[in-house]
Formats: structure tokens, sequence, C-alpha cells
């Protein structure tokens, strides 16, 4: 973020972390959404899978827990490989028809679309402990600004 940035950008900026805590992927043919690294189940206390990563499998996709060319889960692969929760959050999960793409929307509003007003709501029931104080404020000393190395992006 620059030195001058707006206040409204500099807003943008420090909010990204709540709007991250609230997205999820809605999930289609589930062939973009990595099982362990993406926020995929419809949970309130977790959009992430708790099962610890399986050797050889970390780049499983949701697509790969389904039957072959359906929209069902694979129940014995399913309780093969995953936690009871895990499993009882996977079946919770809605897997919309496969001609509907996976789509990132925001979990804390009806409409899947992100407001203003539900972040806000949600950021205001978030407790956070022993969280660390973070220095906001953008202004430098003039020693700062000149101590700083800046390269110049080539014009494309």
């Amino acid at each position: 973020m620059g030195l001058n940035s707006s206040y409204a950008w500099r807003s943008v900026c420090s909010s990204q972390d709540i709007v991250r805590r609230g997205l999820w992927w809605r999930i289609g043919d589930g062939l973009s959404i990595t099982l362990w690294d993406d926020p995929w189940f419809n949970d309130d206390s977790t959009f992430f899978m708790c099962t610890p990563w399986i050797l050889g499998l970390e780049s499983m996709q949701v697509a790969d827990l389904f039957f072959l060319g359906t929209r069902t889960w694979d129940m014995e692969l399913l309780h093969e490989f995953f936690s009871v929760d895990d499993v009882t959050k996977i079946l919770n999960t809605p897997a919309t028809p496969s001609s509907i793409p996976n789509k990132v929307i925001w979990h804390f509003s009806n409409t899947g679309l992100y407001m203003v007003q539900s972040a806000y709501k949600m950021a205001s029931s978030l407790v956070i402990d022993d969280a660390p104080v973070v220095n906001t404020s953008i202004s430098r000393s003039k020693q700062e600004i000149n101590g700083l190395t800046f390269k110049s992006c080539p014009y494309q």
C-alpha cells in the first residue's frame, strides 16, 4: 500500500482478513476446489477440512468425492479417508447440479453476495484473544522514507 493511499483504499486493504473469513466455495462441478486448501464446507464453525492431509492425496479435489459422472457423494470413500466430523460436514454441504460452475460466495448473507453490513456484523461477533496490536498509521518520518528502495515498474 502506498504512502499516500486514500482512506477508502486503506479501509479496503484492512478488511481483507474479514472478507476472507466469510468467503467459501459453492460447489458446482467441484473440479477447481481442493479439499484441504479451499474453504468449501457450509458450516459456521469452519469452512475447511479438519482431517489431516493424506500422503499422496494432497491435491485431491471435491469432484473426486463424487461417484464418477454423478453429483452423489461416494460414502465408502468418505468413511474410509475422513473423520466422522468431516464426513458429516461434507454431507451437509450442498452440491449443486454440475451445469452450475463453482462460485465463491459470501457465507453471511442469504444471497451469497458480500455486503458491508453483514461483514460488520460478523466482525463484531469475533472474539480475538491475544491478538497482536497492529499499528495502522501510515505516517513515516523523512528518515524512514529516505531509507526505502523503490523499484520502477516497466510500462507495458
